[in-house]
């Protein structure tokens, strides 16, 4: 075809690291892998990944490991993953030359897909906590959390009450729970659901 432009390659990248985490969750959120994108895309001279909790301050990286004696000159762009009073992640970009608006609104679209992306990876990759919750399991416990009683959940998706105790049943048995209360907070802790 004459005069079609060809794809970004950039943008493949994070097509296919998208498809990659979606078809096959790893058993860790791939970090250092999305740093390095993030590099490139950036043409940034580092990356960090950050974890914040109340009793720490946990840091990855930085990537690429060669340029640890360049990270901290010049400018910062905080892309947040997941963002709540009690726990956040984000990864920190850094290069010599300002952020540009347009760095800037790639990287809150960057953001939204990573964002999503690590909900998805942390909900149904394995882990020693617990088995990992359905999509539907999920869904219910979402709504429970927002203090929605099973009648209500049942209609917001369309199910019975019956099929919502179901749901719950399975979703503590899988999380070591007894009741809603535990259920939620433990899935907040696990990073399947946000900490409101």
């Amino acid at each position: 075809m004459v005069g079609a432009a060809s794809p970004d390659p950039d943008r493949l990248d994070w097509l296919d690291l998208a498809t990659d985490l979606v078809a096959q969750p790893p058993a860790r959120w791939p970090a250092e892998r999305i740093g390095l994108r993030l590099v490139r895309t950036f043409g940034a001279q580092w990356c960090t990944f950050h974890v914040w909790t109340p009793r720490a301050h946990v840091v990855e990286g930085p990537w690429p490991a060669e340029r640890v004696a360049v990270r901290w000159g010049g400018d910062r762009l905080r892309l947040p993953v997941q963002a709540a009073p009690r726990a956040s992640r984000a990864f920190v970009v850094g290069r010599r030359e300002a952020f540009t608006d347009r760095d800037q609104e790639l990287g809150r679209h960057l953001c939204r897909l990573l964002g999503a992306l690590d909900r998805d990876v942390r909900s149904r990759a394995p882990s020693a906590d617990h088995e990992p919750l359905t999509p539907r399991e999920l869904a219910v416990l979402a709504l429970m959390a927002e203090g929605r009683t099973a009648g209500s959940i049942g209609r917001k998706l369309a199910i019975s009450e019956r099929t919502v105790h179901k749901h719950l049943e399975r979703t503590y048995a899988k999380l070591g729970v007894t009741d809603r209360l535990s259920a939620v907070l433990h899935a907040q802790r696990a990073g399947l659901l946000p900490v409101t």
